[in-house]
């Protein structure tokens, strides 16, 4: 087998990884806007003229200069930069400074949850108790002490299906681990846990719009992972509201 014939399966991996991650910033619309209905026009039409009426006589106003102070230019200036710092409020409270994160893989893809908000990790439970009628991505329960948890297939929700299919579909042949978030009632499946890493602010594209994929803080290209918002994962969760990617 030659040297290039070896790299080439590393080298798609890393383009799937970057295309997948690039693709998770995008906010696509639910819908393309209608096109606009256009009036249909006839000969007569172009070859008739229009009939030009004069122009009106507008009274002659004279122009006032307006003045800007000093303190005026500042309270602009003020104003345009808390319009700006807004813009960005659902950047989480860590993002102001360094932050350490766990790495877990999902079907092969990186995650990274902070650790300020991860509540643990578990084994792979013997026993798991289905709860009928729910999402496919809902697993079912499992005890832990003297609560339950919510074991979600996080694959279904975070890993597009042409990523998945190279991956067991049922999730008890796939994962080993199970990452705790909101205050430990939600489990995320995981195929295994990797390391912490630090992570500086600057260093994580950050989303400043979440329309879609509310589960999703931003991405961090050198580690080649999406970082998730456990808070927002857990209430999108709770709401029921979250559907099986494709």
């Amino acid at each position: 087998m030659s040297k290039d014939s070896r790299n080439t399966p590393l080298v798609d991996e890393h383009q799937a990884l970057s295309v997948y991650l690039e693709a998770l910033l995008e906010e696509v619309p639910e819908s393309l806007p209608e096109a606009e209905e256009r009036p249909v026009v006839t000969a007569k039409e172009v070859l008739t003229p229009p009939v030009i009426a004069p122009p009106p006589v507008l009274p002659v106003v004279e122009e006032k200069t307006e003045v800007v102070t000093p303190v005026q230019e500042q309270v602009a200036v003020e104003q345009k930069i808390e319009t700006v710092t807004d813009s960005g409020s659902d950047m989480p409270d860590y993002a102001n400074e360094p932050f350490e994160a766990l790495l877990f893989k999902v079907c092969g893809i990186k995650l990274a949850v902070p650790l300020k908000e991860l509540n643990g990790i578990l084994e792979w439970p013997e026993n798991i108790t289905e709860m009928p009628g729910h999402s496919p991505w809902f697993l079912g329960v499992m005890q832990n002490l003297d609560s339950k948890v919510n074991m979600i297939d996080t694959a279904l929700i975070v890993v597009p299906e042409k990523l998945r299919q190279a991956f067991p579909e049922s999730a008890g042949e796939r994962c080993k681990r199970i990452v705790l978030i909101g205050e430990g009632k939600w489990g995320l499946a995981c195929d295994n846990v990797e390391e912490v890493i630090k992570l500086e602010p600057a260093s994580v594209r950050w989303r400043t719009s979440r329309t879609k994929r509310r589960w999703l803080a931003g991405t961090v290209i050198q580690h080649m992972s999406a970082l998730i918002d456990p808070e927002e994962f857990a209430l999108l969760l709770a709401s029921d509201e979250v559907g099986v990617a494709s």
